[in-house]
């Protein structure tokens, strides 16, 4: 109600990208609360529950589940404090936009605003990708029973990249942020402080999905390589104590337990590890592809309206 107060009193004087760009960063501050909620509670668990299913040792992986669960709801007074400073910098390289728009006497308001989506929604939010990351470093220390005969044909780590990029999608709805903070450095000599944030933004969306499945992958492949060694060990040994020519039982057992180590040995050489399906890509494009496609409408949108009155 405030705002809509604020720019009808000056809707004479305001421009409709810059209407258009302030509209897009109130949605995103009124659904935040509810994806951190949903990464709290929905994301995070059923990670736990699926990927408990893979774990070699259960009570181990559940006392990592435990520790990150209450790490990410307790208060993170850094990352509030560095996107506390972080926003309103931005608001503030953004006064010459404001001065244009006739706003300039809610300044006060405005740096307010930006305090409050940094400290209680960003510093939150940005904590989704730096919890991600690091259970997914904890989780690459402990041992995985990889499945080959798992439904995801992944050996069960699909659920890392499920994880991965549903956290990726979640941090980059703050991309709705971009028409604005563009909009503030086309017309501002600060714009140094607005590329410096959307860098650090753009390089956790990227990071909060590339790290967790390349880390799983190199874990799950260095486990892998253990256990085709393991198992052409005990193949050569069996191979060793069975005569080509003796037929007896015991020799039989052999060749049947040689069968099966082969068999088991092409199941573990055959399994896909990159914890990657065409609906998780189809996911990453779009959280990457969002961002780009505000940074278009942002360098765009205008002339277009121009160019159409």
């Amino acid at each position: 109600m405030i705002w809509l107060y604020v720019f009808t009193s000056n809707w004479d004087s305001l421009s409709m990208p810059f209407v258009v760009a302030w509209l897009l960063m109130l949605f995103w501050v009124n659904i935040a609360p509810y994806l951190i909620w949903l990464y709290d509670q929905v994301v995070m668990p059923e990670f736990f529950n699926r990927f408990i299913q893979i774990a070699a040792n259960p009570g181990e992986f559940a006392q990592l589940a435990e520790s990150h669960s209450e790490f990410y709801s307790r208060p993170h007074y850094l990352a509030a404090a560095f996107w506390g400073i972080g926003i309103p910098v931005i608001a503030w390289s953004g006064t010459p936009v404001f001065q244009m728009q006739e706003l300039i006497a809610w300044m006060p308001l405005f740096y307010l605003f930006a305090i409050y989506i940094g400290v209680i929604l960003g510093g939150p939010g940005f904590m989704g990708p730096i919890v991600t990351l690091h259970l997914v470093r904890e989780i690459a220390s402990i041992d995985i029973d990889i499945q080959p005969l798992h439904p995801d044909q992944l050996g069960g780590l699909s659920n890392v990249g499920y994880y991965s990029i549903r956290t990726t999608l979640l941090f980059s709805t703050a991309s709705l942020f971009l028409p604005l903070a563009f909009r503030f450095s086309a017309t501002s000599s600060r714009e140094i402080w607005i590329y410096l944030f959307v860098s650090i933004f753009i390089l956790t969306v990227v990071f909060s999905f590339a790290y967790p499945t390349y880390k799983i992958n190199r874990a799950a492949a260095t486990l892998r390589d253990e256990i085709l060694e393991d198992i052409r060990t005990e193949y050569s040994s069996l191979q060793q104590q069975t005569p080509s020519i003796d037929d007896n039982i015991e020799n039989i057992n052999r060749r049947l337990e040689m069968q099966r180590l082969r068999s088991k040995y092409d199941d573990y050489k055959n399994v896909r590890l990159y914890p990657l399906q065409i609906d998780i890509i189809l996911r990453l494009a779009g959280s990457i592809i969002l961002p780009l496609l505000f940074v278009f409408i942002e360098a765009y949108l205008g002339r277009i309206v121009a160019l159409i009155s």
